[in-house]
């Protein structure tokens, strides 16, 4: 049922967080990447949530983040980051750092799909969630680090302004 894949995908989630390599690692020996890529793609709203949390955990290792590639993951990542709010949004732009840190080639699949525009919208928009800004601003720093064009294009295109107003805070005054 719906409801025992939420839970499960939960307590997959709750097991690969942190330091936990062995949990990371037995996931991936065990497949549980490609029963989550297909929560992802063919669940409901809450199925797709945990599954997105569930892959912000099993992407700390580098072999779930290259299976997650190679079973075209990181395009339903995308569509999450594009299509939803709140903690579904923030786990996928979790995940997404991670791929990028992890998998070589990730950040030019995601750059040519539009993802830095992406992470710019939820970045710059007032109604995003501050873990969702955070885990965002996480990604972009990857994208950033391993993708020059990407930083470039970014500030061209006043990325430099969101990240000052960012910076100054809500009440900051300007400095002297």
């Amino acid at each position: 049922s719906s409801r025992v894949r939420v839970l499960a995908a939960g307590v997959v989630a709750s097991a690969c967080r942190g330091r936990r390599v062995q949990h990371r690692e037995a996931s991936f020996k065990h497949g549980a990447v490609p029963y989550l890529l297909l929560m992802l793609r063919n669940g409901d709203k809450h199925e797709q949530q945990a599954a997105s949390a569930a892959l912000a955990s099993v992407c700390r290792s580098e072999s779930n983040s290259h299976l997650l590639c190679e079973r075209r993951g990181l395009s339903e990542l995308i569509r999450l980051l594009q299509l939803f709010k709140g903690a579904t949004r923030a786990s996928a732009a979790e995940a997404v750092m991670h791929v990028f840190r992890g998998v070589a080639g990730a950040c030019e699949e995601a750059y040519e799909k539009g993802c830095l525009k992406t992470l710019t919208a939820i970045v710059s928009l007032d109604s995003t969630t501050e873990v969702a800004r955070i885990r965002a601003l996480g990604a972009m720093s990857e994208l950033f680090a391993k993708l020059p064009a990407s930083r470039d294009q970014y500030f061209s295109h006043g990325g430099a302004d969101t990240l000052l107003s960012l910076l100054r805070g809500p009440t900051a005054p300007p400095p002297p």
